[in-house]
């Protein structure tokens, strides 16, 4: 009897998947206008100088 192996998708791509889909959400994020509060956060960020 032949054994059927079971069909799953490569870690490769669900990582690439993953990656992907937090992409999209931080674009949303930015475009929708929830990322600027975030963004303009860092732009107050002062770096020192000695």
């Amino acid at each position: 009897m032949m054994q059927n192996k079971a069909q799953g998708l490569p870690m490769n791509t669900l990582v690439l998947g993953a990656l992907a889909l937090l992409v999209l959400i931080g674009i949303a994020a930015v475009w929708i206008g929830g990322g600027g509060q975030i963004f303009s956060s860092f732009g107050n960020l002062q770096v020192k100088q000695k």
